[in-house]
């Protein structure tokens, strides 16, 4: 199968497809898109064991019976599975909300092959299933909605006004999922806010400056390596800071399948996976919309 691999280089491969262990299912890949996690580790910021297969957002059918679902299925991911070890793994979830982060998860396109080939391998508990009503195209864009879906988690001040800034898609995003929970949010900002969604780490100092005492910084991106803050200022204005990862991928599904967060305008061009090298060049020049690949788009 064709699969866009990171070796000693960057290469559209042909490679064996994996055969599926123990509680394991084959997934067609229909639609991936790239993101910033697949952009570090295409340039090595990022480190994964060698040779990998990149891509974690995906949507798909499944080429093997799994629990609850037949051959055939319309699904996305989980990107990471947990390690069922850790402290985090042991902490019980509230209902309808994911349960809290794993301290050394295997994720999709860094520990495990991703979705950036024609079919992939994953535990059938990484599995969600996919409703008629949401075009699988779409489907591939529910991990990000999961995670500016965690926004939701902060202790976000009761009728604040925000602050999201930036023209990114995940900025953009993470002010509509806000908007459309009845949070007032702005992309910029002349005057103090009362909580402020880091979407780049880029921005953190001036959202610790415009932020009001005792108000809320929200911790959203997932640099590749560490981010100095102010904290003299963090402490002398009594800011709460709070990071956040994931919100509910459920959740996430059914905005998307109802048509109650619109995201398609947040979409950028299709290309296949031999058009690889203009996929990256796009999704690198330009972040606002999102680079997607059409592996088997009418399935």
């Amino acid at each position: 199968m064709k699969a866009i691999v990171k070796g000693s280089g960057l290469a559209l491969r042909e490679v064996s497809a994996s055969a599926p262990g123990p509680g394991e299912v084959r997934v067609r890949v229909a639609y991936a898109g790239v993101c910033r996690t697949d952009l570090y580790v295409a340039d090595g910021h990022l480190r994964a064991p060698l040779p990998r297969i990149l891509g974690h957002e995906l949507s798909g059918t499944t080429m093997d019976p799994a629990p609850g679902l037949p051959v055939g299925a319309r699904v996305t991911v989980r990107p990471y599975l947990r390690c069922e070890r850790c402290a985090g793994c042991t902490l019980p979830a509230s209902q309808g909300e994911e349960r809290a982060p794993c301290a050394a998860p295997s994720r999709l396109g860094i520990e495990r092959d991703g979705a950036f080939a024609e079919e992939l391998v994953v535990p059938a508990s990484m599995l969600l299933a996919i409703p008629d009503a949401l075009p699988l195209r779409t489907a591939a864009f529910v991990e990000p909605v999961a995670a500016a879906l965690a926004v939701l988690r902060a202790p976000l001040p009761v009728g604040g006004r925000g602050l999201v800034p930036g023209e990114h898609r995940i900025a953009e995003l993470t002010r509509r999922v806000l908007a459309l929970h009845g949070w007032q949010v702005d992309a910029r900002s002349e005057g103090d806010v009362d909580f402020a969604v880091e979407t780049s780490h880029a921005v953190v100092g001036d959202l610790i400056r415009r932020i009001r005492p005792r108000g809320v910084l929200v911790l959203k991106s997932r640099p590749f390596e560490p981010v100095a803050m102010d904290m003299g200022l963090l402490v002398a204005k009594e800011i709460q800071v709070a990071a956040v990862h994931y919100g509910s991928f459920s959740r996430a599904i059914a905005l998307l399948a109802e048509g109650r967060l619109e995201v398609a305008d947040l979409f950028g061009a299709e290309r296949a996976l031999e058009d690889w090298h203009a996929t990256f060049a796009e999704a690198r020049r330009e972040d606002a919309k999102k680079q997607i690949f059409t592996v088997a788009g009418g399935a």
